[in-house]
């Protein structure tokens, strides 16, 4: 979220920014986010990527189909911060951007 939105979560953990609004910020990341990637992998495919696949799939005769419908997650306020709060593995300097 700190890449998209300037948010950085420890600022949940001392109250700067509420859990309302970071759980609010975390419902509208764009495709290809390493927060959503790391939540579900599908998630992580960007517009770029899933327009490419569509245009393999134009050539095949059974499509790849990498996506399956899956039933949302909500979560309280409580557990939101609850989750907010397990620790987090760093983040390289690159941000995670390197192949």
């Amino acid at each position: 979220m700190q890449r998209t939105y300037g948010v950085d979560m420890d600022r949940v953990l001392d109250g700067t920014v509420s859990v309302p609004q970071a759980a609010a910020c975390a419902a509208c990341l764009p495709l290809g986010s390493l927060c959503l990637a790391a939540e579900d992998e599908e998630a992580g495919w960007t517009r770029e990527e899933i327009l490419a696949l569509a245009l393999v799939n134009l050539w095949r005769s059974e499509p790849i189909n990498p996506f399956r419908h899956k039933a949302g997650v909500s979560m309280d306020v409580d557990a939101y911060a609850e989750y907010l709060a397990r620790p987090r593995s760093e983040v390289p300097a690159d941000g995670g951007d390197a192949a």
